[in-house]
């Protein structure tokens, strides 16, 4: 027994040991999508408040739109409202029932993935194609 105590052992299995399975990911992946969508709610609010003020608001907002880190959160903004929206129908198959072998569940949340890159990609493209530029 004593030589159990000079070998230093965890406590129970942690990340160094233990593998998170892929739809754990996905799953931490929605709820944090979820939390950084209600930070990006109240911001964009604010924008669009700002927008409705005088002319000088207006041009501190889009002003501000014109850089090209505010460029590329919104483009990350608009990923993650996509990719919470496809998991959470995701969800809706779960709760009643349907989805939950792993094979499916794997699959399922790989299309979730590629599905909100594809549609954020056509939605910029699309924004880009209207406008001549992001």
């Amino acid at each position: 027994m004593g030589e159990n105590k000079s070998r230093p052992r965890p406590l129970s299995p942690h990340l160094q040991i233990y593998k998170l399975p892929f739809v754990a990911l996905t799953s931490i992946a929605h709820r944090i999508t979820g939390a950084a969508l209600g930070v990006a709610a109240v911001i964009i609010s604010f924008l669009i408040m700002k927008l409705a003020g005088d002319e000088q608001d207006y041009q501190q907002v889009t002003d501000l739109l014109d850089i090209w880190y505010v460029k590329a959160t919104l483009i990350a903004a608009s990923y993650a409202f996509l990719y919470h929206a496809l998991n959470g129908i995701r969800h809706l198959f779960w709760d009643v029932g349907y989805g939950f072998e792993v094979s499916t569940a794997n699959k399922s949340g790989v299309a979730v993935i590629v599905g909100a890159f594809v549609i954020t990609a056509l939605y910029w493209a699309c924004i880009y194609a209207k406008t001549g530029g992001l």
